[in-house]
């Protein structure tokens, strides 16, 4: 179907399939070109989807509808089998055949099929200070990069640290975005760890509490002074501590605030007044949903803590948080093809410092199978 008059006919049998009006003699016409042309550059007609890519998942999509396919995971060594007892109709079976084989090649089903690639994030931070201006901190040369009345912000080798004795009501905000992490040293010493896509407020000076407000994620060890409690407000929750390690996890596009305590002990409340207390290798989970607190033991509690560390450490994760911790390290958008599993578990670990296409060979491996294309991360069954 090279010219113009087969593409525009293709077009017209795409919409069709996808309004649920097609014919069973056009069916039969559009399985008979997809069996035959699956190996050959791919038209994709206009309005129907902007990719190769998104096309494949739309008529997948379809047609799985169509035939009630369950969304269990279906296993790859399956896949060459004959399907015919899936649909009554030959035709339906046809078209699902060509599509799973369009969509998972055989050839290089143990393959990370790479388009292209994303190389991994670096270490980068925008400052908002409080008169308004913004200093994009991975650019400054390292020295004094900007003052605020007696405080000063040193930069030494991709690290930042507040010096002097400052306002309270003096306000600086610091933010990364997809891709980058950075060091703090607040103004109290107190440390913090940045990730990816993340944004911490905090004074310059402190009164008789130091009180820092998060989104995204961030580790903190905080300098005790038992006279200055610390406070960290994040989505649906408040933590004060004196003096510890912990670490936060708080997106708002997450579905539950995570705060998981490596050494000493902090005091959890929700925004619906109830508070737990965590000891070490102890995590609470607050869902956005609803301001309940749950507690539970962490068997690896580094394992959320490697990201500062320059690591992937995945341990009984699911397919949904490994890959939005992927994404958000590598910019990438994701997409689950619909007989995805989600509830599939991974373990494993490796660096961060390498780029997507090897991150995505170590979950091939463990049986999360994904390609690149058009700038996403694709997640196959």
């Amino acid at each position: 179907m090279a010219n113009e008059e087969n593409k525009i006919r293709l077009a017209e049998l795409e919409q069709k399939w996808l309004d649920g009006t097609i014919t069973d003699a056009e069916a039969k016409e559009y399985a008979a070109w997809y069996n035959q042309h699956q190996d050959e550059p791919f038209f994709v007609p206009e309005g129907i989807a902007v990719s190769r890519e998104e096309h494949r998942l739309k008529m997948l999509q379809t047609i799985q509808q169509k035939i009630d396919l369950p969304t269990r995971k279906t296993p790859r060594s399956r896949l060459k089998k004959p399907i015919y007892k899936i649909a009554a109709a030959a035709v339906v079976v046809a078209i699902l055949f060509g599509s799973y084989y369009f969509f998972f090649p055989s050839k290089q089903s143990k393959d990370v099929l790479v388009q292209q690639d994303f190389k991994p994030g670096n270490k980068g931070l925008t400052l908002l200070l409080d008169d308004g201006r913004t200093v994009a901190v991975n650019r400054e040369q390292d020295g004094v990069i900007a003052q605020q009345g007696d405080v000063t912000i040193t930069k030494i080798r991709n690290t930042i640290s507040y010096n002097g004795r400052g306002s309270e009501s003096i306000k600086n905000v610091a933010t990364t975005q997809y891709g980058e992490q950075y060091y703090i040293q607040l103004p109290d010493s107190s440390q913090v760890w940045l990730n990816a896509g993340s944004s911490l407020e905090f004074s310059l000076g402190f009164g008789q509490k130091r009180v820092v407000t998060l989104s995204g994620e961030a580790y903190f060890e905080i300098y005790k002074d038992e006279k200055k409690p610390f406070f960290v407000l994040s989505k649906g929750q408040t933590i004060s501590v004196l003096g510890t390690h912990f670490n936060v996890r708080a997106y708002d596009d997450d579905e539950e605030s995570v705060t998981t305590l490596l050494e000493g002990k902090i005091k959890i409340a929700s925004s619906g007044n109830m508070s737990k207390t965590l000891l070490p290798g102890e995590e609470s989970i607050i869902s956005h949903n609803a301001p309940t607190i749950t507690l539970r033991s962490v068997a690896a509690p580094e394992s959320q803590i490697s990201w500062k560390n320059g690591a992937f450490y995945f341990f009984d994760s699911n397919i949904k948080d490994i890959m939005k911790q992927i994404s958000r390290w590598y910019n990438a958008k994701v997409q689950y093809a619909p007989a995805v599993d989600m509830t599939t578990t991974f373990s494993g670990n490796t660096p961060m410092d390498q780029n997507l296409s090897d991150v995505l060979k170590v979950l091939n491996a463990g049986g999360i199978h994904c390609r690149i294309a058009d700038s996403t991360i694709y997640v196959l069954p």
